[in-house]
């Protein structure tokens, strides 16, 4: 990575080749994630506005690298990833192949059209997004469990980085992190992943909530202004986010009341932005 945005990474003690494989020793951090300070700290919603324009401006120094990437790669990224994803979780569970069958779905009282149902427009929006990229360096999993945060400095590291955006390399959408940004703010997918939620379902369809706090009502606007006032749309950040949640659903195999509300928070902003 470049040397200016070395510093906002571990630095790399030692590293080795073992049967094929690279390992690296890094240096240690004992700051907890944002997704730790989101979930269980008590921080002023003043500090956290504080802490997004600090994310914000580490996103404005990625934009200072710019590269370049195939139309092919971002598309798939948005387009082949997901139906690959959901061809491999549909092989994983019988229940996926008759679920994704449907038409609609009924969550809270309100209809959804099922995912295989809005893949013209998505297609159609993920071919106009691809074509309008600002390629840059990007972190590629720029969620809050990845972003260490320490409260008496003000200092921010990353950890985790993808190292792929359809191709190897440092290189991809922006709006990809931006997304990943909000999932962990409005999504609430850190509640999430730590079982934070109830979901019902009958034969009328489902009903959940995810169990939080005050925060992400504040933060999640907030987000929004700020990302707009960087010169992003957020509906094109919206359908990003939208099909994340819906690609990661094999990642939580083994827990399928969790990928149920994954998809179904996915599911939800799909509806909303197409």
């Amino acid at each position: 990575i470049p040397d200016e945005l070395k510093v906002l990474t571990p630095r790399i003690l030692n590293h080795r080749r073992v049967d094929g494989r690279l390992e690296i020793v890094q240096e240690y951090y004992g700051y907890p994630t944002l997704a730790e300070l989101y979930l269980y700290g008590e921080l002023h919603p003043d500090t956290w506005i504080s802490i997004l324009r600090q994310i914000l401006r580490i996103f404005e120094e990625f934009q200072r690298y710019p590269g370049t990437l195939e139309f092919a790669d971002i598309q798939a990224m948005y387009v082949e990833k997901t139906f690959d994803r959901l061809a491999e979780l549909k092989i994983q569970s019988p229940y996926w192949e008759e679920f994704l069958s449907q038409e609609t779905v009924i969550y809270n009282d309100r209809p959804l059209l099922n995912f295989y149902h809005l893949e013209a427009a998505i297609r159609q929006k993920a071919k106009t997004i691809a074509e309008s990229p600002q390629i840059c360096v990007i972190h590629g999993d720029f969620c809050f469990s990845n972003i260490l945060f320490d409260i008496s400095n003000q200092i921010i590291r990353l950890i985790d980085p993808r190292g792929r955006f359809g191709q190897k390399g440092i290189y991809g959408d922006p709006r990809y992190d931006l997304a990943k940004l909000r999932h962990s703010v409005s999504g609430l997918y850190d509640f999430i992943v730590a079982d934070l939620f109830e979901l019902h379902q009958d034969q009328h369809g489902f009903n959940g909530q995810v169990f939080t706090h005050s925060l992400p009502s504040t933060l999640g606007p907030s987000l929004d202004s700020m990302i707009s006032e960087a010169g992003f749309n957020i509906a094109e950040i919206r359908i990003i986010e939208g099909l994340l949640f819906i690609s990661m659903l094999p990642l939580h195999f083994g827990n399928l009341k969790r990928q149920k509300i994954l998809y179904l928070t996915g599911l939800s902003l799909l509806n909303e932005v197409l």
